[in-house]
């Protein structure tokens, strides 16, 4: 941080400022991973630099977050969805809830008061149904139809008996 404005920098060896930046927070990549980028923003908005210093996505997201070296999960206007490190949109940012995790290519998206299953070519491949839903793990998803809790493979099988409450 500068001591004169409060914003990131980036510093030499001998600890002197050589690029300041309007930005008040920087986030390190997960599990130390390095992706070449980083989501740095204000208070407000997120955007993407890449590690020489160049913004790659402008700070007009309200959230950006890492899902892996060529994704990220995107807040724009309490909407999610998943842009790739140029800034185009994979995912439209059209979801109420959306998930940035996934073992199997499928992620857990919400719209208008249900939930589903989506991939990242933004097709539904589970309908929107569900009044609860979680990721997928070890090949199963829990989620919960008309108040019955179950479990559904990726093909929105049941494989679990239904129970109540």
């Amino acid at each position: 941080m500068s001591k004169k404005t409060g914003n990131m920098v980036f510093t030499n060896s001998k600890s002197e400022d050589i690029v300041e930046y309007p930005f008040t927070n920087i986030t390190l990549n997960p599990d130390g991973k390095k992706f070449g980028a980083y989501v740095v923003g204000t208070d407000t908005k997120n955007g993407l630099m890449n590690d020489r210093g160049i913004m790659v996505i402008d700070t007009i997201f309200d959230y950006l977050g890492m899902v892996d070296r060529n994704l990220l999960w995107a807040e724009k206007k309490d909407k999610f969805g998943f842009v790739d490190f140029s800034g185009k949109i994979v995912v439209p940012i059209i979801y109420d809830h959306l998930d940035n995790t996934s073992s199997n290519g499928l992620f857990t998206a919400g719209k208008n008061g249900k939930f589903g299953f989506i991939n990242l070519k933004n097709e539904v491949v589970i309908p929107f149904q569900f009044q609860e839903a979680s990721s997928f793990i070890d090949g199963l998803a829990a989620v919960t139809l008309n108040g019955k809790h179950t479990y559904i493979d990726s093909l929105g099988n049941e494989v679990v008996k239904s129970t109540g409450h």
